[in-house]
């Protein structure tokens, strides 16, 4: 079968390469219709978001991030779950608390992926990676566990235990 010539420009890739000298596309390939920064074809966010190569392929037209950097200190670039879900204060992606706590940049991350930190609990869980409060809440005790649960007893609001005094009321 003769390879087809789109209005890009180049053969259609027959190995799942683009771009580069030889200039094949991926648009109609069997590997997928986006040429990565890197010179393969394929489908995922990491072919046709940050660093697709428009002139081989298509592309969403989201600006993934190609590297794990993100924000607007970082071309404005969007995480994907290939780095982390969350763009760190600091402009870079991963899924610890550390990237999705305080200073998440909610929109350079993943729909939803930042930790909202501060608000009531709506399951009865506190701290860890949710960032919920057991003050304020429809749960009994207003004490967060060092298990990450609300309650009112010894277990939960004793400093000796682990109370999560920054999830709840003071530890006793």
């Amino acid at each position: 079968m003769a390879a087809s010539v789109f209005s890009q420009g180049g053969q259609i890739s027959s190995d799942g390469t683009c771009g580069g000298a030889a200039g094949q596309i991926c648009t109609g390939s069997a590997f997928g219709n986006c040429c990565s920064s890197y010179g393969y074809c394929g489908n995922t966010t990491a072919h046709c978001g940050g660093g697709c190569q428009p002139n081989f392929g298509t592309c969403d037209g989201i600006n993934y991030s190609p590297d794990g950097s993100c924000g607007p200190t970082f071309s404005n670039y969007i995480c994907t779950p290939n780095f982390g879900n969350c763009c760190s204060g600091s402009g870079y992606c991963g899924n610890s608390t550390a990237y999705c706590g305080a200073g998440c940049q909610g929109s350079y991350s993943t729909t939803g992926a930042c930790l909202t930190t501060g608000v009531s609990s709506v399951d009865g869980s506190c701290g860890g990676t949710n960032g919920y409060t057991c003050t304020g809440g429809a749960f009994d005790g207003q004490c967060c566990s060092a298990y990450g649960w609300c309650g009112s007893d010894t277990a939960h609001c004793s400093a000796a235990a682990g109370c999560q005094s920054a999830f709840g009321a003071p530890c006793t």
